[in-house]
């Protein structure tokens, strides 16, 4: 139903804009990379969401395939996955000879908030009837999740700086998360452009 995968999306929506508002913030004020950069995922994730929205609306008013419109869609999503990963990845390299004291105190429960709000983003898509999970769906869930696993990757960071004082663990962090989903995008786009449009997502 166009009209049910449309309101879920915007949900999903406004909860990254909430999130991305209080990262962006907690890591200006924190200092941390591992939290910029879970920040901008979140910013840049709201693009994927708006790709979704517009294959959903699209969906409802063309006569084109909905199976051509929605690998479209994938392709897009997928390239976007891959920017985010290379952008992760470079700012981490730029932080490694000379990591930034941070403010963990702050970082953290920041990071905390991140997560819980990704987790309740991922289950939302999660309880989706199956056969609604749809190419669209797909990658949408993809990039939420890699927002997750980087929000525990940031929170597990903070709690290690805590215990141990090494900052460099802030930017190896973040190279590790953008490592994944640069190496996860490349794996997508692949099965994506090598299997024919009526399989490659199965």
């Amino acid at each position: 139903n166009c009209k049910c995968e449309i309101k879920r999306y915007w949900i999903i929506f406004i909860i990254s804009i909430i999130i991305f508002a209080v990262e962006i913030t907690g890591s200006y004020f924190s200092r941390s990379l591992a939290l910029w950069s879970d920040a901008w995922h979140v910013l840049l994730d709201n693009t994927a969401i708006f790709i979704s929205l517009y294959i959903a609306y699209r969906i409802r008013e063309e006569k084109r395939s909905e199976e051509d419109i929605r690998r479209q869609g994938s392709i897009e999503n997928a390239i976007l996955l891959l920017l985010i990963g290379i952008i992760v990845i470079y700012k981490g390299f730029t932080r490694l000879s000379s990591p930034p004291q941070i403010e963990l105190f702050m970082m953290l429960p920041v990071a905390i908030f991140g997560g819980l709000g990704n987790f309740f983003q991922y289950q939302i898509l999660e309880k989706v009837e199956k056969n609604d999970r749809h190419k669209t769906h797909k990658w949408l869930a993809i990039h939420i999740f890699f927002d997750l696993l980087q929000s525990i990757a940031v929170v597990i960071c903070a709690i290690v700086i805590i215990l141990t004082g090494e900052m460099i663990i802030d930017p190896l962090i973040s190279i590790t998360i953008g490592i994944f989903m640069f190496l996860q995008a490349i794996i997508g786009l692949w099965k994506i452009l090598r299997t024919p449009p009526s399989n490659y997502f199965c």
